[in-house]
């Protein structure tokens, strides 16, 4: 059989019965979202522990879509990974409002189970696997500007965890990495912007395209507006790929 010209260099395998394609755009997208973490004459590491850990995370995420899915209907499920994140193509499509919302929250779990599990693990190497869950869930909250001051001196306590053992601070950096990204792409992906995990839980309730791509459209402008203030142009530009598409939608409604 000739080889499909539109899948030529992207990476194949099959796990658990679920075939998978990852683009060649999916890598390129990682790099540039991470780009920020490398500068000249410092090590790359932190760059690629962004493209493993951010690779990993939409593998989750999209495992757990299609997980579930074969959980509930018995169905079963293909997922490709590119630019724009992946998509757990479904063979059909659920049959109750129950299955929706769980398959839909499946996606943003997953993600969010394995930043836990990194938490854990962190929390095993220093000897209190409760601080390491408490830290996965707080650490990514120390990239917005103001919080670290804010925090820090309540965390102090905490995060003297660190010091026990052989840890160092690179390898703390390195899970700090791996929080923010579980933690943060799971909390924009249930932002209830088409087509988001959100939206879908949205429309999923409320049963209504024109109010759900309204409240998308808002979001979107809103998170346009903070990206451009924070410099981050790449988000910026998701962003209003997102308001557009919403848009779209919305036009088709009325």
């Amino acid at each position: 059989m000739e080889e499909d010209t539109r899948t030529r260099g992207c990476l194949h395998f099959t796990l658990w019965g679920i075939h998978t394609t990852i683009y060649p755009s999916a890598w390129l997208a990682l790099l540039v979202l991470g780009s920020s973490l490398y500068t000249p004459g410092n090590s790359i590491r932190p760059l690629l522990v962004f493209i493993t850990f951010g690779m990993l995370c939409l593998l989750m995420h999209e495992y757990g879509h299609a997980l579930m899915h074969r959980l509930l209907t018995g169905g079963s499920a293909s997922i490709r990974i590119a630019a724009l994140g992946g998509k757990a193509h479904l063979d059909s499509a659920p049959c109750s409002r129950k299955q929706i919302l769980l398959i839909a929250l499946a996606g943003p779990g997953a993600s969010i189970l394995l930043g836990l599990l990194g938490g854990l693990a962190l929390g095993i190497w220093i000897g209190n696997p409760l601080a390491g869950l408490s830290i996965s869930c707080l650490l990514p909250f120390f990239s917005i500007p103001g919080v670290t001051d804010w925090l820090l001196p309540h965390l102090y306590p905490l995060l003297k965890a660190y010091q026990i053992g052989s840890i160092t601070p690179e390898t703390v950096s390195y899970f700090e990495i791996l929080f923010s990204v579980t933690m943060w792409w799971s909390a924009f992906n249930l932002l209830p912007m088409m087509p988001t995990d959100g939206a879908r839980v949205l429309l999923c309730l409320t049963r209504n395209v024109r109010v759900t791509t309204l409240v998308g459209m808002v979001i979107a402008g809103g998170l346009i507006l903070l990206s451009l203030l924070r410099s981050e142009i790449f988000l910026a530009l998701i962003c209003g790929f997102l308001l557009h598409y919403n848009y779209r939608i919305f036009k088709q409604t009325l």
